[in-house]
């Protein structure tokens, strides 16, 4: 499981899905930025599960197919990226 317990979006983003995986708006600097299918799919879960770190795990887990171990090491990749680009809270 992650080390986290909640995730939440700060205000300022504008995302849409595309046929790619989703974009994302960063409305203060007009940066987009581009999320392969996996990533978009744990954005959109996100907001499906309230921001729930240990739902938002094992729907991915489940939807993939995946090893824990693996899951978690390409998510924390992909939490430490958006965190650090103003795209993710994360408790």
């Amino acid at each position: 499981m992650l080390d986290y317990k909640r995730f939440s979006i700060p205000d300022g983003l504008i995302a849409s899905s595309s046929a790619d995986g989703m974009l994302i708006l960063k409305m203060d600097t007009d940066e987009v930025y581009e999320l392969n299918p996996v990533s978009g799919a744990f954005w959109e879960a996100i907001d499906t599960h309230d921001g729930d770190a240990q739902r938002i795990f094992s729907d991915l887990r489940n939807r993939y197919e995946v090893e824990d171990d693996r899951l978690k090491e390409d998510l924390e990749k992909l939490i430490t990226f958006l965190v650090s680009e103003g795209l993710l809270n994360a408790e």
